[in-house]
């Protein structure tokens, strides 16, 4: 794009200041009923309290989850129960 007198740097340049004044204009007024707003603050503190709810939820969710990781026993405990409750088999006969 490179032009015999070595300006060619010129038309992206005034593109992009195009641009940049077309994007910067003022925004259009907002026409909103306050009806809507009021709606829009019930609809946002209704969302606040179920955040709420399920944020509380989650704690005792996750408290469970803490307990019953506790309660869990892990491979090679399993393995020797396993092996003991043969020996136990073995030892009545079956």
């Amino acid at each position: 794009m490179r032009l015999r007198n070595g300006r060619g740097w010129q038309v992206p340049a005034l593109v992009l200041i195009a641009m940049a004044i077309a994007a910067c204009g003022t925004p259009p007024p907002c026409n909103v009923e306050p009806e809507q707003v009021d709606q829009a603050r019930a609809e946002y503190k209704a969302a606040e309290s179920a955040a709420a709810e399920v944020a509380s939820e989650i704690e005792t969710l996750e408290a469970e989850i803490a307990s019953l990781k506790s309660k869990v026993i892990s491979a090679d405990e399993l393995a020797k129960l396993e092996a003991r409750l043969d020996e136990l088999k073995k030892g009545s006969g079956r």
